[in-house]
């Protein structure tokens, strides 16, 4: 049967190898527990700054989307003895869709009347009256909000969020598969030690 080569795009690639009981394994020790483990999707991140070297972010809380869910099934795979393809054509990427904020943000009530109205106005608005608004309407309305209280839902708890500039950004980016560094780590050691010899 095959992969549908008309469905994907012309960016497919074999990433990985596994074995039918690698296979199985994933099926039966990770895919029927993820969706107990993986309850929330949550879309934004909270950073303090962006750095493109992942090991320098400073994070305060990481979303988890679908493209995060590919990564924990990536590492699983890795950790299940999968061969992975290190020499792609095209690099796997990674999106992320980020607040910047000062400090952590802070984890507030639901009841909590300084903060009820706030976030009853912040999540009608960026899921529901954002929808019936001109461009320009929607664009003002977001830069005085991203100005005053952002709240996150992350789990089942509410955040407040105090932004800083950038406030929100997308960014898309190449990301090390599982073992990748390792494997340039040696590559490379194995490069001067032949260049030594010679």
């Amino acid at each position: 049967m095959g992969i549908n080569s008309t469905y994907w795009s012309s960016r497919q690639q074999v990433v990985a190898t596994i074995t039918g009981d690698m296979h199985n394994k994933f099926i039966d020790q990770f895919l029927s527990t993820a969706n107990a483990t993986f309850t929330n999707y949550n879309m934004l991140n909270v950073f303090y700054d962006w750095n493109n070297n992942p090991a320098q972010r400073k994070e305060w809380m990481h979303g988890f989307t679908c493209a995060d869910f590919d990564w924990v099934a990536f590492d699983v795979l890795y950790k299940l003895g999968a061969k992975f393809n290190y020499n792609l054509a095209f690099k796997p990427h990674k999106n992320y869709m980020n607040y910047y904020a000062k400090e952590a943000p802070n984890i507030v009530s639901f009841d909590d009347p300084q903060h009820h109205q706030k976030i009853v106005n912040f999540f009608e608005l960026v899921e529901f009256k954002f929808k019936s608004m001109s461009f320009p309407e929607l664009m003002l309305e977001l830069w005085t909000l991203l100005q005053g209280d952002v709240y996150l839902r992350y789990n089942n708890d509410y955040y407040h969020v105090k932004l800083h500039a950038p406030f929100i950004n997308f960014k898309y980016v190449p990301e090390l598969l599982p073992g990748e560094a390792k494997y340039r780590k040696m590559l490379k050691e194995f490069n001067n030690n032949k260049s030594t010899m010679q």
